[in-house]
């Protein structure tokens, strides 16, 4: 099959090169192409990449956030110092890190064990706070909101994975 492919790309590079006579040096064609080459036949080598994210999208999509103990979102970035994406990029480790021990399926973590995920990520954001000389409130909640197409609307919605 790679075999039967660079001989297709040979073929193609062949074409080009004889379209373009003595010109196909410097033309910035060239270079383009021998980089879609490179990355169709090296696949997943930074810097060469297929793409494979944007070729089938889910239908899905989440984010993390930080709210004040009434549910009202908090600029937790301003705040710490720490992005809602990092947060939930903390809690996904995190969370991996916990299936690993208890040999638990993805997505079985017990409420106890998210409850001791989201008070460690509580105590980062108060530390980086405290860094940066700013106030949290009292009360913090980590959410987590799926958004989702369904039919054909968009539906948000929210769940509380830890709270103070």
């Amino acid at each position: 099959m790679i075999s039967s492919l660079i001989h297709k790309v040979l073929f193609c590079l062949r074409s080009v090169i004889r379209s373009f006579g003595s010109r196909w040096r410097t033309s910035p064609l060239t270079a383009l192409l021998i980089f879609c080459v490179l990355s169709l036949v090296l696949k997943e080598n930074y810097p060469f990449s297929n793409f494979p994210m944007y070729t089938n999208p889910s239908p899905e999509s989440s984010y993390f956030s930080i709210t004040d103990g009434e549910g009202n979102d908090l600029p937790i970035a301003r705040l710490t110092g720490v992005t809602c994406p990092k947060v939930g990029k903390i809690f996904k480790k995190k969370a991996a890190e916990s299936q690993k021990k208890q040999r638990v399926k993805p997505a079985v973590l017990s409420a106890e064990v998210t409850q001791a995920i989201g008070a460690e990520i509580f105590q980062y954001l108060r530390e980086s706070a405290l860094a940066l000389r700013t106030d949290l409130p009292a009360k913090l909640q980590l959410r987590h909101t799926r958004i989702a197409y369904e039919d054909g609307r968009i539906r948000e919605t929210p769940q509380i994975l830890a709270q103070e």
